[in-house]
C-alpha cells in the first residue's frame, strides 16, 4: 500500500492519471507496475535505514499481487528477515513481512519521486547495483 493522504504520492502511483509514473514517458517507471515502484521505494527506504508508518486511514491498497515474482517476494522476505527482531518465525507471518516492507517503502517513496523527477534514479540504481555486487563478490 501507499500513503493516499499525500497527494504527490497518490498521483505518482495512479495508473489512470497522465502524471502517474506508469503513464509518464519520462518516468523511470513508465509502463511498469505499482509493485515495481513499491519495491524500489522499499529498497531506497531500507538504504536510508528507517521505516515510516502510514498514518491511520491513509493507506491505499494498490499492489497487484499477481505481478509479484519470486524475485520480488524474496526481496521482501530478505528485507523483513534483516530486521533485528526477525527470525525464521517471521517467514510464517506474511502480514509482518508486508508491514516491515511497507514501512521502508513509505520512507523511500518521496525521495524516489524526487529522483525520478530529476532523472537521478538511473544513477541511484547503478550505485545500488554496485553496492550489491560488493556483497556477492
Amino acid at each position: 500500500g501507499y500513503n493516499k493522504s499525500n497527494a504527490k504520492i497518490e498521483i505518482y502511483y495512479d495508473d489512470k492519471k497522465k502524471d502517474g509514473a506508469k503513464n509518464k514517458k519520462t518516468s523511470f517507471f513508465y509502463e511498469k507496475t505499482g509493485l515495481d515502484i513499491f519495491l524500489m521505494a522499499m529498497a531506497l527506504g531500507k538504504d536510508i535505514g528507517s521505516k515510516t508508518p502510514i498514518p491511520s486511514g491513509g493507506k491505499a491498497n494498490n499492489l497487484p499481487t499477481s505481478s509479484l515474482s519470486d524475485t520480488g517476494m524474496w526481496a521482501m522476505i530478505s528485507v523483513a528477515l534483516a530486521e533485528k527482531d526477525s527470525n525464521l518465525d517471521t517467514l510464517s507471518d506474511g502480514t509482518k513481512i508486508y508491514d516491515i516492507c511497507e514501512g521502508y517503502a513509505n520512507t523511500g517513496i518521496l525521495p524516489l519521486i524526487t529522483m525520478d523527477e530529476t532523472g537521478e534514479i538511473g544513477n541511484y540504481q547503478s550505485k545500488f547495483e554496485d553496492k550489491f555486487k560488493k556483497y556477492i563478490e
